[in-house]
């Protein structure tokens, strides 16, 4: 990307009761621009040009916002300035860390009232009967736990409904706020919401069965409290929204295999290559992921070892592309760059700790021979 630098422009000027700066990143890959805003998911949108695509996606934070609006009757999400500071600096190569010069970071203002007259949206009749509907009360268990940097939560009856506050207050307010979440989602997508549901004391038993939670630890005493949240029926908006991120995946994904460059292997040929892997300490072992190749990944207790996984795991992935297609994506990232694209990644959690003193990038070698082709006797 050559006409602009690939840090974050200057936010667009204008005042508007809902409007708000959105960081937007815009990466460049097939020959086309790839736009989304991260703290919009789903706004993901392809383009010819950046200025179409800052346009399109524009239009697309817009939709979601007016969307969303319509569901809480409040206000809009508000854009977190600790996203947009991390990628100021995620993207800024003065700042002696790699950047990817592909990548930069724009700042758009956009509120509701921006979305297009062709944006999805609710039959007025439909949104007055869904703002009719009353909530009902649900309640769970939650666990807390302290710790020395303050309190930690979960609730075993909804696998991944965490949440941390630095007071016992804080984790409480946290706490309802992640369990309100995490349930309407649920009935939003109509996917059920566990019926039987675990007592205080049922919910710290389950708790001190992992190994990992000692009740003699003096940091890991545990207490339970029940959580009621108040939940309302499926929101029709909701159905929208899920459409819109479903097609925003689906664009992202093909704007990232045509970020790919495909190589044909014949039957009986070998070929050699390095592909990225970002390494992260978890405990006792190391975690490997490799940039390239989504959802290849391994486990190692030492690096020795986490390399053979690797290198086994990129093999498998490869022969499999030779199996399907008859051709291997080739590598696109350097260390560099993988370095680059996780630092991006952390940046859109408001993380800006670069580089992070957990994470390494390391090159992993394969060699693959394309399998001969069993000829019929």
């Amino acid at each position: 990307m050559t006409d602009a630098p690939p840090f974050v422009s200057a936010p667009e000027t204008g005042r508007a009761s809902r409007k708000r700066n959105y960081p937007v990143i815009v990466r460049r890959g097939g020959g086309r621009y790839g736009a989304y805003a991260p703290e919009v998911p789903g706004s993901f949108v392809t383009a010819a040009t950046v200025e179409d695509a800052r346009r399109l996606v524009r239009d697309e934070i817009a939709s979601r916002l007016r969307l969303l609006l319509e569901m809480s009757e409040d206000e809009v999400p508000e854009p977190e300035a600790e996203v947009l500071d991390a990628l100021a600096e995620a993207t800024n190569p003065n700042l002696g860390h790699p950047v990817d010069p592909s990548v930069r970071v724009l700042v758009v203002e956009v509120g509701p009232e921006d979305a297009p007259p062709d944006a999805p949206s609710v039959p007025p009749r439909e949104l007055a009967v869904a703002r009719t509907h009353r909530p009902r009360p649900e309640t769970f268990a939650a666990v807390f736990t302290r710790a020395p940097d303050g309190y930690s939560g979960e609730v075993p009856d909804l696998p991944g409904c965490l949440s941390m506050g630095d007071t016992l207050a804080d984790m409480r307010r946290n706490m309802r706020e992640a369990i309100h979440l995490h349930v309407q989602s649920s009935v939003d997508d109509h996917e059920p919401i566990p019926e039987r549901r675990r007592s205080p004391a049922e919910a710290l038993a389950h708790y001190y069965e992992d190994e990992y939670n000692d009740p003699d630890n003096p940091y890991e005493t545990a207490t339970s409290e029940l959580v009621t949240v108040p939940i309302l029926p499926p929101r029709p908006q909701a159905r929208l929204l899920t459409a819109m991120w479903r097609r925003a995946c689906r664009e992202e994904d093909a704007f990232e295999k045509a970020s790919i460059t495909w190589m044909p292997l014949p039957p009986g040929e070998s070929w050699k290559g390095s592909y990225a892997a970002t390494i992260l300490a978890i405990g006792d072992l190391r975690h490997g992921n490799v940039a390239d190749l989504p959802l290849c990944n391994a486990l190692g207790a030492t690096r020795d070892e986490l390399h053979r996984n690797l290198r086994a795991a990129i093999s498998e992935r490869l022969l499999e592309s030779l199996s399907s297609g008859g051709t291997i994506p080739l590598p696109r990232r350097t260390a560099e760059l993988a370095t680059a694209r996780y630092n991006l990644r952390s940046a859109e959690m408001g993380f800006d700790e670069f580089p992070d003193p957990d994470v390494t990038v390391e090159m992993v070698a394969v060699e693959i021979t394309a399998p001969a082709i069993a000829r019929a006797s």
